[in-house]
């Protein structure tokens, strides 16, 4: 139950902000612990799912994703959320479209049961076994961390020498997953389409493997995606970067 008893100890300290679920009560019980929360109408993945729908069904010739605009929108909305937890030094650590859920209209985030604060004195944490959802999972989280970074321009880069690597989790960490989210809204599809678990994590955490960007209509949206999706995490875009990038 240490992940709840986590989440507990974040959303109590998180209260006052419109941006991350509210915590009405809870109670710990032998076996199980229940929480009481805010209830909310849907989440990001439903709205995606809908819209890629609603397109594919007025525009059958028009590319997968979602319309530009409310790509514009609902990223504004997502930066604005994960802005709440950095500036008080907390990583999610688990972000993906199922964990931002309107509230009377209001995007906030939930599921903050494995999200680590960042002690004063640091801008990295460093657990022992990877965290998050693989498809969203940035290559530190895999444990690509400062040793893969430095491969990157090694020809005889061997994925078996990340396993040697520690955990080094920060920011950065969840401004990757950002990034998918972004990709998957503007191209219909994850960067890293690969069949099998095992290969979709190589892919993720080899240096050489390039991600494809293809034309975006919209320059704001097109460097976010560039700046989000950058394997070493001390190339990436902060939250407040992403959110000074015009994507009018």
């Amino acid at each position: 139950m240490t992940g709840f008893a986590n989440e507990i100890a974040m959303l109590r300290s998180l209260g006052n902000t419109e941006r991350v679920i509210r915590l009405h009560d809870w109670e710990q019980k032998p076996d199980h612990i229940l929480l009481v929360l805010e209830q909310a109408e849907t989440d990001l993945k439903e709205v995606f799912v809908q819209l890629m729908k609603l397109v594919s069904t007025e525009n059958p010739g028009a590319p997968p994703g979602v319309p530009l605009q409310a790509v514009v929108f609902y990223w504004d909305q997502m930066l604005r959320c994960v802005k709440v937890l950095h500036d008080q030094r907390i990583v999610h650590l688990d972000l993906k479209p199922q964990n931002f859920v309107f509230v009377r209209g209001v995007l906030k985030l939930i599921d903050l049961g494995i999200s680590q604060r960042l002690p004063d004195d640091c801008t990295r944490i460093n657990p022992t076994v990877p965290l998050g959802t693989l498809t969203f999972m940035s290559p530190e989280q895999l444990g690509a961390s400062e040793l893969s970074a430095e491969l990157s321009h090694d020809p005889f880069w061997n994925p078996d020498t990340v396993s040697e690597t520690r955990l080094t989790l920060g920011r950065k960490s969840d401004i990757w997953s950002l990034g998918v989210m972004l990709y998957i809204m503007v191209y219909g599809r994850t960067p890293f389409p690969q069949a099998t678990e095992q290969s979709r994590m190589l892919a993720i955490i080899n240096p050489h493997l390039p991600i494809e960007f293809p034309p975006v209509r919209n320059h704001g949206l097109y460097k976010a995606l560039q700046r989000s999706l950058v394997r070493d995490f001390r190339e990436r875009a902060s939250v407040d970067e992403l959110l000074s990038f015009g994507y009018v």
